[in-house]
């Protein structure tokens, strides 16, 4: 397994993952456009100092999806996600063990954060047994339905 560059090719696999406007929503927000086209899901998904990423698995088959950008001197994880089919298997703490060690050394930081919905509790725990532990957000609390996690210490 490996930790690619996201690449135009593999868009029309993200997109077969997302069947209902809900599911884009948690995973992208609110600005995301639903429904979408190749062409409206990949410049969607690349905004201004976002690094996308795909992990892949030797037979190229796509597993995950996630990326990192600098937010508050913290590698920031966002639209995390798993391939569907391979949900419950572990694939989440390899995809943010590669997205951390990439993410921490590119933005050259020791810390990583991110958010994550309060109702999306197989993803808490994943994030808790990374080692990311909730906190209040710097600005504040954000939103009542959203944790903010911080994970210190990245070698």
């Amino acid at each position: 397994m490996h930790l690619r560059p996201l690449e135009q090719h593999d868009i029309p696999e993200l997109m077969r993952w997302f069947t209902h406007q809900t599911e884009v929503l948690h995973w992208a927000g609110p600005d995301f456009r639903f429904p979408f086209t190749p062409a409206s899901f990949f410049e969607d998904l690349q905004p201004p100092g976002v690094s996308s990423w795909v992990l892949e698995a030797d037979d190229e088959q796509l597993l995950g999806f996630g990326q990192f950008s600098l937010q508050a001197g913290h590698c920031h994880l966002s639209r995390l996600i798993i391939h569907p089919c391979f949900r419950g298997y572990g694939f989440i703490q390899i995809l943010l063990t590669k997205l951390l060690r990439r993410g921490c050394v590119e933005l050259n930081t020791h810390t990583a954060s991110l958010f994550v919905f309060n109702s999306n509790t197989s993803a808490l725990n994943a994030y808790h047994r990374a080692g990311f532990v909730t906190q209040k957000h710097p600005q504040g609390k954000l939103h009542e339905y959203c944790s903010y996690l911080i994970l210190n210490g990245i070698d």
